[in-house]
């Protein structure tokens, strides 16, 4: 017998090897064994078929040339359609025997039950099974050159018996399958243990059920809802399903990305539709019907209002992602407008940080049942941020920014830090100042273009620029991580704005550090925010001979800053705007500029008036 006789007639393994592999069966190593055997076979039998062919072809007679059985004798003609056969069929085997060991694996990775998987065949069959094929291939039971099937593969040709077994290690069902693509989705994201927002609200939106949410910044309120949303979307998939209503553009982006790589395996659609970009191409976008719409409410209600190619008639859920910011009053028309374009029958969720009264009554109004879940922490922020105040004479606030700024990059040099102001000049004027002063940084405000807030943002995301100078446009929902520092340029008057904002930094169990740059005038709003988060703020120690050195230079850069802007005209626009706005309302701009003059003049006159008074009462008492 020839060598090649001897090779080919060697069986891959035998029932005696099976039963002798007991362990390696009960522990997958068996299947895997099995799995890899039979790629290499293909793979042998491809590059066989080949050589055979290269003979054939060489072959000016008829030739005889022997099968791998040593079975069949062939004419020239029939061996090379036959052996041309044979090769494209062996590659389709060793093409779909990569793809049942790809399926194989996972299964096994996953911790599957491999006998439910497999169709009722426990490791031990199938690896018999797979060993089976595996020696009929080896022995030439293949396709007769007259192209019947043969006998020893029960009336079933190679090609049709890998594409039986990707099918039995297929689940069955398409919405497991779509919750295990949804979970290693999750675990791209480093999620293995859910947060306690999500393990409340999720059943309860997966019931059907309105859920009002609120849980600390850094918690996972996005997954909360996104998670349940997909996997209804996977059972039901058409456009428009789910429609995302945030208070900020930079927040849609970011919210929109979530979904991005969640809903990845599922060949997930979304549209952003916010205002600043191009309203057309918006407007086509829609017109596809995406799975998903996050928008800002002014450009989806102008969309609603100018064309009608697109519906929301469908939608199944309605989300208000800071929903306390959304029904604050500020939004009131454009949502009144977004409301009527939906259908009476939708799944309402809410989720914030902060679960105000406007939320509280959602719930006693509302037509339908809501399920309301709020975190019963007795501090509003989380155990792991240090909050600490310096106090500074209102005249050299900006020379105390810049110390503290100095003060911590000696602490931590590569920490990222952000830096929150109370109006667009004035957080225009310190990102000049700091540049000046040689710190690099970014702002972002809503007087920016879109696209460079964007850019900007995405700089200091990716740790290029490790400062960012920013409103209140970026006091929600942003997550980034390297974020170390919070500084408080100016002290908000809200106690709710300053949990949001302090929430940009110790997100998901990190560290963070948050320091608010305090003058007289603003005692009363820290002792308000002390008592709504529950915890009292600490005094930040800063150099006082540094101020002295650099409070001259700082003070010369930001009057060179002040008349940059005023060159650029820097509030030209938002006063056209102001103007605009209230001719539109029938109202006289000038006599409203005149009235909010006079305002101002009498509210600092009682402040200063207040002040004397308890000036002169402590005077009185010592």
């Amino acid at each position: 017998m020839s060598e090649q006789s001897k090779e080919d007639s060697r069986a891959v393994t035998t029932g005696e090897d099976l039963r002798e592999a007991k362990t390696g069966v009960e522990s997958g190593e068996f299947l895997f064994s099995h799995v890899n055997q039979v790629m290499t076979l293909s793979l042998d039998f491809k590059d066989k078929m080949i050589q055979m062919t290269s003979r054939a072809q060489k072959s000016h007679n008829n030739i005889h040339p022997t099968s791998l059985s040593g079975q069949a004798v062939f004419t020239d003609s029939v061996a090379k359609k036959s052996v041309s056969g044979r090769v494209t069929l062996a590659k389709k085997l060793t093409v779909r025997s990569f793809k049942i060991c790809k399926g194989l694996l996972n299964i096994l990775s996953n911790g599957s039950n491999l006998k439910r998987d497999l169709g009722g065949a426990g490791p031990a069959s199938e690896g018999k099974t797979l060993t089976e094929r595996a020696r009929l291939v080896k022995e030439g039971a293949w396709w007769s050159g007259s192209g019947r099937r043969r006998k020893d593969l029960g009336g079933v040709s190679p090609a049709d018996e890998v594409k039986t077994l990707v099918e039995r290690v297929r689940p069955v069902k398409a919405r497991p399958v779509e919750r295990v693509r949804l979970v290693k989705a999750r675990s791209w994201q480093s999620v293995t243990k859910p947060t306690p927002i999500q393990v409340n609200c999720i059943p309860h939106i997966l019931n059907g059920e309105n859920c009002i949410g609120g849980a600390k910044t850094g918690s996972g309120k996005t997954l909360a809802f996104a998670l349940p949303i997909l996997q209804r979307l996977c059972e039901d998939p058409y456009g428009i399903f789910a429609l995302i209503l945030t208070p900020t553009r930079e927040l849609a982006f970011q919210i929109a990305d979530q979904f991005a790589v969640v809903g990845k395996t599922i060949n997930l659609r979304q549209c952003v539709v916010v205002g600043g970009m191009d309203m057309m191409l918006q407007g086509q976008e829609l017109a596809r019907k995406p799975h998903i719409v996050v928008a800002t409410p002014g450009r989806l209600a102008d969309h609603l209002e100018s064309c009608d190619t697109f519906t929301l008639k469908k939608i199944k859920f309605v989300v208000f992602d800071e929903a306390d910011r959304l029904l604050s009053g500020q939004f009131e028309e454009q949502l009144t407008t977004i409301f009527s374009a939906l259908p009476v029958k939708k799944q309402v969720l809410l989720f914030s940080a902060t679960i105000t009264d406007e939320l509280k009554n959602v719930k006693e109004i509302a037509e339908h049942k809501y399920f309301i879940w709020g975190g019963k922490d007795e501090v509003a922020t989380v155990e792991q941020l240090e909050q600490f105040y310096v106090l500074c004479p209102i005249d050299v606030k900006d020379t105390y920014l810049v110390e503290t700024v100095r003060t911590f990059r000696r602490q931590s040099e590569k920490g990222s830090i952000i830096i929150f102001t109370d109006t667009c000049k004035t957080c225009q004027l310190i990102s000049m100042i700091l540049n000046e002063v040689g710190y690099e940084n970014v702002y972002l405000h809503s007087m920016t273009p879109q696209r460079q807030r964007l850019a900007a943002l995405s700089q200091f995301k990716s740790d290029v620029v490790q400062i960012l100078v920013a409103t209140d446009v970026a006091s929600r929902g942003l997550d980034i991580p390297a974020v170390e520092l919070v500084l408080n340029h100016t002290v908000p008057s809200n106690p709710k704005d300053y949990i949001h904002r302090v929430g940009r930094t110790a997100r998901a169990g990190r560290g963070g550090t948050a320091i608010s740059l305090v003058t007289p005038y603003d005692i009363r709003l820290v002792h308000a925010i002390e008592d709504a988060i529950n915890t009292k703020l600490s005094e930040y120690k800063v150099d006082d001979k540094e101020i002295v050195n650099i409070m001259t230079q700082v003070s010369v850069t930001r009057g060179e800053a002040e008349i940059q802007l005023d060159e650029l005209k820097f509030n030209e626009r938002k006063l056209i705007n102001k103007r605009k706005r209230l001719i539109l309302e029938g109202k006289d701009p000038d006599e409203e500029e005149e009235k909010k003059k006079q305002y101002l003049k009498d509210r600092r006159r009682k402040r200063k008036n207040k002040i004397n008074d308890k000036i002169e009462e402590v005077s009185s008492q010592l």
